[in-house]
């Protein structure tokens, strides 16, 4: 029962992001899979939880700039590494 109970509470916390938490995910993403940048779990959690209550005015901005094809324009891999605490900026491999 608890196993179960610990399951559902995971899945419902991934599963209701706010728009500016998902740019979190997505940024991560294309760091890790684009720009060979190692992101740590922990520095994607903690932009996750300083997202959480963002204003009206940021909650729309992430919604308008946060997708996929946008942050891949706007971002390159120098700058997700500084974003990312530079780690694993020796493997960059820009996009």
């Amino acid at each position: 029962m608890r196993v179960w109970v610990a399951l559902a509470i995971g899945s419902t916390a991934v599963g209701c992001q706010n728009s500016c938490q998902m740019v979190c995910m997505e940024m991560a993403n294309y760091a890790r899979q684009d720009c060979g940048i190692s992101v740590p779990d922990a520095q994607v959690a903690d932009c996750v939880s300083d997202q959480r209550s963002p204003d009206t005015l940021e909650r729309e901005t992430c919604k308008n700039f946060g997708d996929v094809a946008t942050i891949r324009t706007q971002w390159t891999c120098d700058d997700l590494a500084v974003y990312w605490d530079g780690a694993g900026a020796a493997d960059e491999a820009g996009p």
